[in-house]
């Protein structure tokens, strides 16, 4: 065995065996590496573009998940077209949070929102519905 191993490269994993053979062809871990194309002077390079993808990576997740893109209406109508839905004749399309949120300010100073409200009597008055 001491010949074999003089002239190939590797180790014995339990030397004191005498039924099995328990052979590693590789003795250090370079070997290993070597055979993944993997040289120790390009450690820090590899590292480097590892880094580099990672936060990359970390970055582009941040943007698209707190600040998604905003998505032309030029294609949210080809891709109507392309369901044959048709398109809004209102000419303003859907309100906004603001418009909405202003609308309603509006109706409830006014009181004539009844959203939450119940009308007593059927006279006009308007009583709070604590169920609503």
């Amino acid at each position: 065995m001491r010949s074999y191993l003089s002239t190939h490269a590797g180790h014995l994993l339990t030397p004191t065996s005498t039924s099995t053979c328990t052979f590693c062809p590789l003795s250090t871990g370079t070997e290993f590496l070597s055979t993944l194309n993997i040289v120790p002077s390009t450690r820090f390079s590899s590292l480097y573009i590892l880094l580099g993808y990672t936060v990359s990576n970390l970055f582009l997740s941040y943007l698209f998940i707190f600040c998604p893109p905003q998505i032309p209406s030029f294609v949210i109508k080809g891709y109507r077209k392309l369901k044959g839905e048709k398109e809004e004749q209102t000419g303003g399309g859907k309100k906004g949070a603001e418009e909405t949120a202003e609308e309603m300010w509006r109706l409830e100073c006014e009181g004539t929102r009844l959203a939450g409200r119940v009308e007593i009597n059927g006279q006009g008055n308007l009583g709070h519905d604590a169920f609503a």
